[in-house]
């Protein structure tokens, strides 16, 4: 199923992305997964250059609406004091179904070799 949330009033949506230590990132993933706000919620591996692990989606009505989710996230789940980056979209990409891999063959896409 593919969401269109522009044409259902979504017009702000933004990628949080954390340093999470790797002894928390499991449980925090889980406990961000739950908020209803959040449409995706994932981990990738730390990089040189880029050094956050946990990422997650939320969209809104419009900005304010995604930083006020923000804030009651990091304020409920205690990560305010982690490293972190709000990445707003700019524009919006022509939207397709998800394609899905073996896990015995590594993707270059999403970074794991």
């Amino acid at each position: 199923v593919i969401v269109k949330h522009h044409r259902l009033g979504y017009r702000a949506n933004a990628m949080i992305v954390w340093n999470v230590p790797e002894c928390l990132i499991k449980v925090l993933g889980q406990r961000i997964s739950q908020f209803s706000f959040v449409t995706l919620c994932y981990q990738r591996p730390k990089q040189p250059e880029w050094p956050y692990n946990l990422y997650c989606m939320i969209h809104g009505k419009d900005r304010q609406t995604v930083l006020a989710q923000l804030e009651q996230l990091n304020a409920d789940c205690g990560i305010e004091h982690l490293e972190s980056a709000v990445l707003f979209s700019l524009r919006c990409f022509k939207q397709r179904g998800a394609l899905y891999q073996p896990i015995d063959k590594p993707s270059l896409a999403h970074g794991y070799y």
